[in-house]
């Protein structure tokens, strides 16, 4: 990221080092991203001595054996500032530093590949200050008197300590200007928005901007999750439709990369205060308000192509905008929404992506967003609806739909999801259908969604557990499963390749459930094939009382996260006994390996989770509680290095 320090860095390094002392010299090309090959070796030039009337008269080759020679019988330090692309220091004339010429080459940059690209040995990230770092640099620029005075202070000073700011009042009003108009604060455009802008000038594509402009509409800290912003971006046509969601989970990495994004784990992304603001000073397409008990005036959204009113105090929506032909992205969600007049939609013909979820007061949806032909994009989730309207069926170009964690909604018109031919990602864990006829859902609706993609869904019968296991096709497509309660099933056969996408299993109250079974097919398939479980990243078992052991879990290579309670009859989490119903070719796998993450609790009878001590690489929480019999880990002084 740009603005932490970077080059302060390199300048007290360089300070620190000195001028050149004997036979040892310092070398600072401040590159800052635009400097040609010539241009760093006339830095060079200057500062070793070989700079003179006849240097510009030679060629880049001769420049480079002058400074090849120069620098070969000395040890040397080079300081490249600010570099965006490999610097090939062989065509300088740069000596490659080694062992034994002791000498060095430190460079800094806002961009991760450019550190491989420069096969750098050791890389150091400088991150932003902590909280408690911000509020010491805070407490050291003003008085004591205005330290408690607001919780959002800190924050400033990570932008800049301000001595002349005193009273609690002065800095409200900073606070608010730097919320809503951060462009106006003195010196943010020239000395911060203007060099972070270099960033996203340097993006390269329209697209990839578009993509990061998005994220602004997103509250101010908001760690919001890749999968959804794909969502949205798919709904929006910012993604190439044959690579799908892998070609925005690239997307995401170049402006992790970029230092526009800051990844928060695995899964989840966030955009710093500070770029959030230099994006907001960029775009003006993008509507945000914040702290809003009632709706704003809409009737200023003709021209406004998305707007996000996420997270706000808002009851009713009664009001009937004129017209907003351009408006493509309506967010609602995390609000107290309890009605939606039918007419709000009426003017939204063009509208997108609309997310209604985290609005659990609200128990209708109005007959208005049937009006909403060109929606590609609906969640609904986590609130209180009880039916789907049947008019949604004209929504014929919905892509996505969210209906998880919605447990009063009892009531899904027949034939209405199967009617939706470009329906490509349905989400309906823990949705409260699940506990109706869900079985023949699967069978005459699900299964009729030829473009279906990505599937979450939870079930609760052994019908459906039936209907779902027979069915390649839905077992391929489905990302996260949960399996509750299902009656009389003693037996769940771990199926290869079947489960090719699956990231998350969740397995609870299963009373009768006594093992998994690993089909003797597996033998057949290939090492590659016979990870079926190869992309289940979450496994979560509880209340199973007759399971013994887990032993498929070898199947999965790269789980990161293992939760299991209340499983009185488990012994063992991985039986050496039963891996020999594993396929030979993966007996010698070693389990857990990317393993982040593991949680056992009220397992009476556990004893042992791995015989052999495991490395246990990316471990780094461990929680046991209630398991009497487990005297020992699977650790060693080896294990958990990183």
């Amino acid at each position: 990221m740009a603005v932490v320090g970077k080059s302060g860095l390199l300048i007290k390094l360089n300070n620190k080092l000195g001028k050149a002392q004997g036979n040892s010299v310092v070398i600072w090309v401040s590159v800052d991203g635009c400097l040609n090959l010539e241009d760093i070796q006339t830095e060079i030039a200057k500062i070793i001595g070989l700079f003179n009337e006849s240097w510009m008269g030679k060629t880049l080759g001769e420049k480079a054996l002058c400074i090849y020679k120069a620098l070969l019988a000395r040890k040397f330090v080079l300081l490249l500032d600010n570099i965006w692309e490999r610097v090939d220091l062989t065509k300088a004339g740069v000596p490659l530093p080694n062992p034994e010429n002791k000498s060095k080459v430190v460079f800094t940059t806002r961009l991760v590949e450019v550190c491989g690209q420069m096969d750098a040995d050791k890389q150091f990230k400088v991150e932003c200050f902590t909280d408690e770092e911000a509020w010491e640099l805070f407490a050291s620029k003003v008085g004591d008197v205005t330290l408690q005075s607001h919780h959002q202070i800190p924050d400033l000073a990570r932008t800049r300590g301000m001595a002349w700011k005193r009273t609690p009042q002065d800095w409200e009003g900073t606070i608010d200007l730097l919320k809503t108009s951060a462009h106006e604060f003195p010196g943010m455009v020239d000395n911060v928005f203007r060099v972070l802008k270099l960033s996203y000038d340097r993006l390269n594509s329209d697209t990839i901007r578009s993509c990061f402009a998005y994220c602004c509409l997103f509250p101010q800290g908001y760690v919001f999750s890749k999968r959804e912003v794909i969502g949205y971006w798919m709904s929006e046509g910012f993604l190439d439709v044959k690579k799908g969601p892998n070609d925005g989970y690239q997307k995401i990495g170049v402006l992790v990369n970029a230092c526009l994004l800051e990844e928060v784990g695995n899964d989840h992304v966030k955009m710093h205060n500070v770029t959030r603001g230099m994006a907001m000073w960029i775009k003006t397409q993008v509507e945000k308000e914040t702290e809003l008990a009632e709706m704003p005036d809409i009737g200023e959204w003709q021209d406004v192509k998305r707007v996000s009113l996420m997270r706000n105090q808002i009851e009713n929506v009664t009001e009937i905008p004129t017209a907003c032909p351009g408006l493509i992205t309506l967010f609602l969600n995390g609000n107290r929404l309890k009605r939606i007049g039918d007419g709000f939609f009426q003017a939204m013909q063009n509208l997108k992506v609309l997310n209604l979820s985290n609005n659990p007061d609200m128990t209708e949806l109005p007959i208005g967003i049937a009006g909403l032909v060109s929606l590609q994009h609906l969640d609904v989730s986590k609130t209180g609806i009880k039916e789907l309207p049947k008019e949604l069926k004209s929504l014929l170009q919905l892509k996505s739909l969210n209906l998880e964690h919605t447990c009063q909604l009892h009531l899904i018109p027949q034939q209405l999801i199967s009617g939706f031919l470009n329906l490509q990602v349905l989400r309906m864990l823990e949705c409260g259908s699940s506990s109706t006829d869900i079985a023949k859902f699967l069978d005459e609706e699900l299964l009729l969604l030829k473009r279906l993609v990505m599937l979450t869904i939870t079930l609760k019968s052994s019908h459906a557990f039936k209907v779902f296991f027979s069915s390649k096709k839905l077992q391929s497509c489905t990302q996260s499963l949960t399996l509750q309660s299902i009656p009389h099933q003693k037996c769940l056969k771990a199926l290869s390749a079947d489960f090719k996408n699956l990231d998350t299993l969740q397995i609870s109250d299963w009373k009768y459930l006594e093992e998994f079974k690993i089909d003797s097919a597996l033998e057949l398939l290939s090492i590659r094939e016979a990870c079926g479980f190869r992309s289940l990243r979450i496994v979560i078992i509880s209340g199973c009382f007759k399971l013994r052991d887990l032993t498929w879990l070898i199947l999965a290579p790269e789980l990161k996260s293992i939760a299991i309670s209340c499983c009185l009859n488990m012994t063992k989490i991985i039986n050496e006994e039963t891996l020999f119903d594993i396929p030979e070719k993966m007996r010698n796998t070693i389990p857990f390996s990317k393993l982040e993450s593991l949680e056992l609790q009220q397992l009476e009878n556990l004893h042992s989770i791995y015989s052999n001590t495991l490395p246990f690489q990316s471990l780094n929480k461990i929680r046991v509680i209630g398991c009497p019999d487990l005297k020992t880990l699977p650790l060693d002084s080896n294990s958990a290095q990183e």
